[in-house]
């Protein structure tokens, strides 16, 4: 069971209260419809670009306010419900709830995808229930009677009538295996269960969370037989057939579909036979893994997939993304088994299988920034650096982009940008936000650069906000050559450095009922003085300290000095600068 209240975070920030409680698991068309209607989002960039066109305001992000459940896990307001949905899902499957959780737990995970993982796995873990089972025994001495039984000990020690005076407890306290009050889970076969082993790809596959909801509908089996008799007796469109005597049209039908289906696998093995190119016929500049993450929650390979631009061929196991000069891709053939168009940039994306095979990506090129596209973008790149710089190839996924451009020794760095900022005060539209991909010479991506465009939640703002905060911190247009992920995580609490506009307000910070207290106040406040007076500059260097080891939380002022009075409450705190 899992219920959890969804609301609409916008509107609370608004002072309103919207949302409703959802029964999951639901189907994906189900969960959208419900995040529509009941939560009142806007969940495509048509739709937030409309209501910001209608209305001025769009509703993108959900906050989960309260949860029911009996599966082991934790809800947090910005657990992801596609998420929940798909471990709802996962728990319908499972058999033995015990074992799972006794799995879990030795496992001390908390990941949704990972416990999901174990659910589809459930089949083999290790646990095994006592064969004697009571409360008033240990768990130890469950586990000692039932290693006595299938260990022939227990016989041994009936037919010597001893097995009262037998230390059971002592007997089942020195094996490797974890203890749990229905049963105990084997140390040493739990390592048999991968955690990793489906990706969030594979799992809504597997749990067929991406198809379409059958309609339950006979089909009308009179009209179909009576169809098949027109074609059979080759009648004309006037005539009617008004009896249906003995021959077999069940048998008719069967044929007939039997017959299109072979048609179309001789089609499909004859296309199949036409398609051509290896690693030998084309030369890989650059080569990516798709089980490398590119989000907070996805990897490429799903991000692809997600975006339905992963090639299909029957035996083909595609494990890479590749780039190649545009000029030979007519040594190509894509999924369809014809020659690939030559793209009018530099570079052009293609798939790689686990044999070689080299198949071109069907990805539209992005002609809104040009075919070689001048206008500059923010990067970052490995390191965390960050600098406005152009690309030579920009391509369409979903609604963001990949781009490729030249590195400082000549090699090819990938980037990618989710999607795209949509306008607004301060910012011009059509923005990308480019984080450097993994690649062969490209490794150790930090999380915090996945996280400026991150996936967590349903908004399409978080390139805006980027956009917005390093807005603000330039110098009247100037761009800003020392950028760090401080200054574009969209957090303006959170800076690596001062612009040169930017002044420190010297006496007081804004509280959010409006209302301002000076430094000189938190000083005596805290019990900060020097040589008798309030040290309001020492209170200002422990206001910004508190805020740079916060800036991941969004802590507002308030409660920045609560946590700066809770170190001062404590008796322990030394150097209290009297």
């Amino acid at each position: 069971m899992l219920n959890v209240w969804i609301g609409n975070l916008g509107k609370y920030n608004e002072g309103e209260l919207v949302g409703e409680w959802l029964e999951l698991p639901v189907s994906k068309k189900e969960l959208d419809t419900f995040l529509r209607e009941k939560v009142g989002l806007q969940l495509t960039q048509d739709e937030v670009e409309k209501a910001l066109a209608e209305n001025g305001v769009c509703y993108e992000e959900y906050m989960i306010n309260d949860y029911e459940t009996d599966l082991p896990i934790k809800v947090s307001e910005y657990t992801n419900l596609t998420m929940l949905n798909l471990l709802a899902l996962a728990s319908e499957r499972v058999n033995n709830m015990e074992a799972v959780e006794a799995y879990i737990d030795s496992q001390g995970t908390d990941d949704i995808e990972e416990i999901i993982n174990i659910m589809l796995q459930e089949d083999d873990i290790p646990f095994y229930s006592y064969e004697e089972d009571s409360e008033y025994l240990s768990n130890e001495e469950k586990y000692g009677m039932s290693k006595a039984n299938w260990s022939g000990l227990q016989d041994v020690l009936d037919q010597h009538n001893v097995s009262d005076y037998f230390d059971y407890e002592r007997y089942g306290a020195d094996d490797d295996v974890i203890l749990y009050d229905t049963g105990y889970l084997d140390s040493i076969e739990s390592g048999n269960i991968d955690l990793h082993y489906y990706s969030l790809e594979e799992i809504k596959k597997e749990l067929k969370y991406n198809e379409e909801e059958l309609e339950n509908i006979q089909p009308d089996y009179k009209k179909e037989q009576v169809d098949v008799l027109e074609k059979l007796l080759q009648l004309e469109d006037n005539e009617d057939i008004t009896r249906i005597a003995t021959v077999k049209l069940d048998e008719k039908i069967e044929e007939k579909s039997n017959e299109e289906e072979e048609k179309k696998r001789k089609e499909n093995t004859n296309k199949k036979e036409k398609i051509i190119g290896t690693e030998k016929d084309v030369t890989i500049k650059q080569e990516m893994n798709f089980n490398d993450k590119v989000t907070d929650i996805r990897d490429l390979g799903q991000l692809i997939s997600d975006e339905g631009k992963m090639p299909k061929l029957e035996g083909k196991n595609f494990v890479k993304m590749g780039i190649i000069e545009s000029e030979q891709m007519d040594n190509l053939m894509n999924a369809n088994g014809e020659v690939a168009k030559e793209n009018t940039t530099r570079y052009s994306f293609v798939a790689i299988a686990t044999d070689g095979t080299v198949v071109p990506m069907n990805l539209e090129q992005d002609y809104q920034e040009g075919a070689n596209p001048t206008e500059k973008n923010y990067q970052v790149s490995r390191n965390g650096e960050i600098k406005q710089d152009d690309v030579l190839s920009r391509f369409k996924i979903g609604e963001g982009t990949f781009s490729v451009k030249n590195g400082k020794y000549g090699e090819l760095e990938v980037y990618h940008s989710p999607r795209k900022t949509l306008g607004g005060e301060g910012i011009e539209g059509n923005k990308s936000l480019d984080i450097q991909l993994e690649t062969d010479n490209v490794w150790e991506r930090k999380d915090e650069e996945r996280e400026l465009v991150g996936e967590h939640t349903t908004g399409y703002r978080s390139v805006e906000r980027s956009y917005q905060e390093v807005k603000e911190h330039e110098v009247e247009g100037k761009e800003c050559e020392n950028l760090e992920i401080e200054d574009i995580d969209g957090n303006k609490q959170t800076k690596s450095h001062l612009a040169e506009n930017e002044e420190i307000e010297e006496n007081f910070i804004k509280l959010e009922n409006g209302e301002e207290i000076t430094f000189a106040e938190l000083a005596t406040k805290w019990g900060l003085y020097k040589n008798g007076k309030p040290d309001e500059e020492y209170a200002k260097q422990k206001f910004e300290e508190k805020i740079k080891e916060n800036k991941d939380y969004n802590l507002s002022n308030e409660e920045i000095i609560a946590e700066i009075e809770e170190e001062y409450n404590d008796d322990f705190m030394p150097n209290r600068n009297r």
